[in-house]
């Protein structure tokens, strides 16, 4: 009998292990919540006085007002139109206000009124007022719209205009069961196709350590967009994307996938970063293990990008200093405006010209030969961005805290690159 219940206690360890271990093609369930939250990506509009003559009637408490202001914002789960109406007005104690003709009726009810207050909006406390405002778009019967306080606008033909932004677009948010372990998901909805959630192509959080919130710069990958693709997160052990969406009840079905699948260079400080090929400027195709026992300053920038190019001071400064005690830098170009074959010729022309100018000496790797490392695997989204790589080809710093920018660079760099 002990025999037995040792081969059965054996048998239940082992089973135990297997289903521990990675399976991939493995489907796991779960559902959005039925309310959505406000992003932080925002639409902006020129708000227009409002003639003496011509002010809109307001509930009494916010009747006695100046300096009023009005214009239409776009708003897409907004009705038909995708229009809203908004009143934002300075009242007589010297609080603004904004109104919002939330159904569309050409009036505003007490409800469609609020006073800027300090905000909740992310990682920002800019005066606010947020709206619930009624939707059938998808799974929600509810949608949130938040209205900043608007700034006056101080160049070109803003100058003198406030300046109204608002949030153009809302996430959900929910969680599905991935062996055993609840895990929170969140992903951008269209508002603009009914409410539509697309996993290949919007932005997909997944809690990958379990800490419950999506950490946005990892590690490992917790948050990015997908661009017509399969995103894959690593969550503990296993590899898993988001296969499908049911917009209409907020059923969500994950999908384990091999280790191999998941691309994405984690930026783990002390990480080995895999080798890879560019080709440079000048048509050579050099890879980063040719720059092993050199410190190497990976830096991610594009010609359109305008703190970008006000970092260049700063990077000809550390590499002229530095250079000869070991230290390097790859410029990867990124362009944005047309990635056709004849888009990406004239991209590279122009950056060409542009460091020529500049008087930049250093490696330039080509939009082309460097895309695909940009978008899916350092999953770059901020720009500039600077990675500095060590000598055995380990990530040593991702500029935290602004270490890699501006005047800091220069005295980060003489920290860690060795007197010669």
């Amino acid at each position: 009998m002990k025999s037995k219940l040792s081969t059965l206690a054996l048998a239940l360890l082992l089973w135990s292990a297997v289903t521990a271990v990675a399976q991939p093609g493995t489907l796991y369930l779960g559902r959005l919540d039925p309310a959505a939250l406000a992003t932080g990506t925002m639409g902006g509009v020129r708000l227009e006085r409002v003639e003496h003559g011509k002010l809109p009637v307001l509930p009494a408490s916010f009747s006695r007002a100046s300096s009023v202001y009005t214009d239409e914002i776009e708003w897409s789960a907004a009705g038909r139109d995708g229009k809203i109406r908004v009143v934002v007005a300075e009242a007589v104690s010297g609080k603004w206000f904004a109104c919002a003709d939330l159904d569309g009726d050409s009036k505003y009810q007490i409800e469609e009124c609020g006073y800027f207050v300090p905000g909740k909006q992310e990682d920002s406390s800019d005066p606010e007022v947020r709206f619930s405002v009624p939707s059938r778009v998808g799974p929600f019967r509810r949608l949130p719209l938040v209205l900043m306080l608007p700034a006056v606008g101080d160049a070109g033909k803003d100058a003198g205009y406030p300046k109204l932004t608002y949030t153009s677009w809302v996430y959900a948010r929910g969680a599905v069961d991935i062996a055993g372990q609840r895990t929170l998901i969140t992903m951008g909805v269209s508002l603009s196709k009914g409410g539509l959630v697309d996993p290949r192509n919007t932005r997909v959080g997944l809690d990958g350590n379990g800490n419950g919130k999506i950490d946005g710069n990892g590690p490992p990958l917790e948050s990015s967009v997908a661009e017509n693709e399969d995103l894959v997160f690593k969550v503990g052990n296993r590899y898993v994307t988001v296969k499908s969406v049911d917009p209409a009840t907020g059923d969500v079905v994950v999908e384990e996938r091999s280790a191999s699948d998941y691309i994405t260079i984690d930026r783990v400080i002390g990480g080995t970063i895999p080798n890879f090929t560019f080709t440079d400027f000048d048509g050579r195709e050099p890879k980063l293990s040719d720059f092993a026992g050199k410190y190497v300053l990976l830096d991610f920038w594009g010609t359109w990008c305008g703190p970008c190019l006000r970092e260049i001071p700063f990077l000809k400064a550390a590499y002229e200093k530095l250079h000869e005690r070991g230290f390097e830098i790859i410029g990867i170009d990124f362009e944005i405006e047309d990635d056709s074959p004849a888009g990406l010729a004239a991209s590279l022309e122009k950056a060409r010209k542009l460091v020529a100018s500049l008087g930049v000496s250093w490696p330039q790797a080509t939009p082309a030969s460097t895309n695909d490392l940009t978008r899916r695997r350092f999953r770059v989204k901020g720009f500039p961005t600077n990675l500095l790589v060590g000598p055995d080809l380990t990530l040593r710093s991702v500029g935290a805290n602004q270490s890699l920018r501006g005047e800091n660079l220069l005295s980060t760099l003489e920290a860690m690159v060795p007197q010669k």
